[in-house]
């Protein structure tokens, strides 16, 4: 049965970083991913979590359980780091094997619990060869098998997929739905990298400087950002500060330029805006639409499948993802004068 993980009150310190109150419930069975910059404390949680570290303040617990103080090996965790580490003087079987050695199972049950990890992750291939002389793909699937083969409750993720070139990311990505679909393992991943996020995630949380401050589904966290903090890191990329108006029956969005937005929202007084920029739409000349910018086109970016526009006056500056042919039925270059629309129902608004 999966188990949910709750986190309450958490207090810990490291020198001049600390956790200062963190709360956060995983639910049972879900895919959850941490999102945060370098340094913003998410191996840290995961290592709190799993025991290698203990709280000056606050519980921590598994399924209903309280193991704030519990040994490491008795938490029920499986841990997956950016590295593998795997130990280079045994061969594959004997790594994955190597959490049950020092269990009460018998041989039997010991062989097919390795038996049944490594036909989940198509590992059968590789068992007697030296982790030495594996890609970095295959170490890192060697090391989610030696986390899976244990059996554990809750599966640990700290940023696996970033050593790892693109064709291998992706299969191991790939491999860790595949894995969660068939275990329902309650998982927590930690990164930087919103693809992972996009694809992986049930739920997302977002971190900085050790504190969470913003969890929810990808469609709240990601087009409802609740500060210009995870706005900007989640990559809104249009983010002001101003303040809402009420104008007849109209509610507006006045920038500190003086610049207004039609708005649709409950919000009140000092403010932050933000506008996804694949919302923004592009035209050659004003259409007569609400909130739109005649802007100078100050910068093209061909992003592969995308082309991401900047445009700036005075007042404004405002970035648009649009596709290769948009972009080519626009036929504008750098210099010139474009019409950046923002309808009032991709303008997000979170207090200030």
């Amino acid at each position: 049965m999966p188990s949910t993980i709750r986190i309450e009150g958490l207090y810990h310190s490291w020198g001049s970083f600390a956790f200062n109150g963190i709360d956060l419930d995983v639910i049972a069975g879900e895919y959850f991913v941490l999102l945060g910059p370098i340094g913003s404390g998410k191996t840290l949680l995961l290592e709190s979590i799993a025991g290698l570290h203990t709280p000056d303040a606050g519980r921590i617990l598994i399924g209903g359980k309280d193991i704030t103080y519990a040994p490491p090996g008795r938490r029920g965790i499986g841990f997956v780091y950016q590295q593998s580490m795997l130990f280079p003087h045994m061969n594959v079987e004997r790594n994955i094997g190597f959490g049950l050695r020092f269990s009460r199972l018998r041989e039997a049950e010991k062989k097919k619990r390795i038996s049944d990890t490594v036909d989940l992750l198509g590992l059968s291939h590789l068992l007697e060869r030296s982790t030495e002389n594996l890609s970095g793909g295959e170490r890192q699937k060697v090391a989610l098998a030696r986390a899976l083969a244990v059996h554990p409750q809750v599966l640990l993720l700290d940023e696996p997929l970033s050593p790892l070139d693109n064709l291998s990311r992706e299969g191991l990505r790939d491999q860790l739905r595949i894995v969660h679909l068939e275990l329902g393992m309650t998982t927590i991943e930690v990164t930087h990298d919103q693809l992972s996020a996009r694809l992986q995630a049930d739920r997302v949380g977002v971190i900085r400087d050790g504190q969470i401050i913003q969890t929810g589904t990808m469609e709240e966290v990601f087009e409802r950002p609740q500060s210009a903090f995870v706005a900007e890191f989640l990559g809104t990329e249009n983010v002001y500060a101003g303040k809402v108006i009420t104008v007849g029956a109209e509610t507006k969005f006045v920038l500190e330029s003086g610049l207004e937005f039609a708005v649709e929202t409950k919000v009140s007084g000092e403010a932050g805006a933000c506008i996804r920029p694949e919302l923004v739409r592009v035209h050659q000349a004003a259409k007569g639409e609400e909130n739109e910018a005649v802007l100078c086109l100050s910068d093209i970016s061909d992003l592969g499948p995308m082309i991401r526009l900047t445009g700036r006056s005075n007042q404004i500056e405002v970035k648009a993802l649009i596709t290769k042919p948009e972009f080519k039925r626009l036929a504008r270059n750098v210099g010139d004068k474009v019409t950046f629309e923002m309808p009032s129902e991709a303008v997000h608004l979170f207090s200030a």
